[in-house]
């Protein structure tokens, strides 16, 4: 699992902002508590998970690693 690449992300950004509109906002928004969300690639999937989750699970290896956090179909 792996942070995107600015042209991965640039892309993933239009095809969001395509299906989502404003609500766009939302998602990159830091919540009212404080905590915040990140996109993930991982193979040819993206996931979108608390940052927190995220930098944790780099603890654990890849091969014991199923799933974690939201499916973004793009």
């Amino acid at each position: 699992m792996r942070s995107l690449t600015e042209e991965e992300t640039r892309t993933l950004f239009t095809k969001l902002a395509s299906y989502t509109g404003r609500s766009l906002n939302s998602l990159i928004t830091p919540a009212e508590d404080g905590s915040m969300s990140v996109f993930r690639l991982q193979g040819s999937r993206v996931y979108y998970v608390n940052k927190e989750i995220a930098n944790l699970s780099v603890s654990f290896p890849r091969e014991s690693k199923l799933l974690f956090g939201f499916f973004v179909i793009v």
